[in-house]
């Protein structure tokens, strides 16, 4: 399953999982972002920008990101 944890979207925004997995959210002004879980279990958030970010749930619970 994509993210377990709690997604911020906003009005004017809707999110979908398409074909290949990618949980994508689109917004009004026409920024994209695509999620999808990787091999070492990371969250991989990239946008339409280039920016990635990359998150993860540590062994106390929290929702990590690099």
């Amino acid at each position: 399953m994509v993210l377990s944890v709690s997604l911020t979207v906003y009005a004017g925004s809707s999110c979908k999982t398409d074909w290949q997995g990618y949980y994508v959210c689109t917004h009004d002004d026409g920024y994209e972002t695509k999620t999808k879980t990787d091999w070492q279990g990371y969250d991989v958030t990239t946008d339409g920008k280039g920016n990635t970010q990359k998150c993860k749930t540590d062994w106390q619970g929290n929702y990590v990101c690099d």
